[in-house]
């Protein structure tokens, strides 16, 4: 279980590549995961 998910937020790897659209799950104060976003908002 994640404490938080960020979503529809855009993404800078670090790698040079493009900027992508994606939600982050948080867990104890750390990236645990990134996903495709989400679609509508709920």
């Amino acid at each position: 279980m994640t404490d938080l998910v960020i979503r529809n937020v855009r993404v800078l790897d670090g790698s040079g590549a493009e900027p992508f659209e994606a939600d982050v799950a948080i867990d104890a104060g750390r990236i645990a995961g990134i996903g495709s976003p989400s679609g509508s908002a709920r």
